[in-house]
């Protein structure tokens, strides 16, 4: 068992070695999931965004026709929650990333 874990872990960094990624490219990668929690429009880009370390990820609302944004969800914290109204709110960007984020919209009838 233990010649076969030792096989996978240089077989994954001389993978990444002849990919061109070194070990600090490959832990500086952080995930962004980004959705829509019910109907009324969509965010783009919409799903999983990997993102380098440091790096600016933006993301953009669009509310179909009848319906606006009722609430942004970022990291499990509502900006509705903070008084926000979601008016005027056409994107938003994480900056310098350094950790995993989640983002997501509500959109309501108007």
């Amino acid at each position: 068992m233990k010649k076969i874990l030792v096989f996978l872990f240089i077989f994954c960094f001389a993978t990444a070695a002849i990919a061109g990624w070194s070990v600090e490219n490959v832990l500086d990668i952080y995930v962004i999931k980004s959705s829509v929690i019910g109907k009324g429009g969509t965010i783009v880009p919409k799903g999983v965004k990997k993102v380098k370390k440091g790096e600016n990820q933006t993301y953009y609302f669009v509310a179909y026709e009848g319906y606006k944004i009722h609430d942004i969800i970022i990291d499990n914290k509502s900006f509705k929650d903070m008084g926000n109204t979601g008016e005027g709110w056409e994107s938003f960007t994480f900056t310098d990333v350094i950790d995993n984020h989640t983002i997501e919209v509500v959109f309501k009838k108007k």
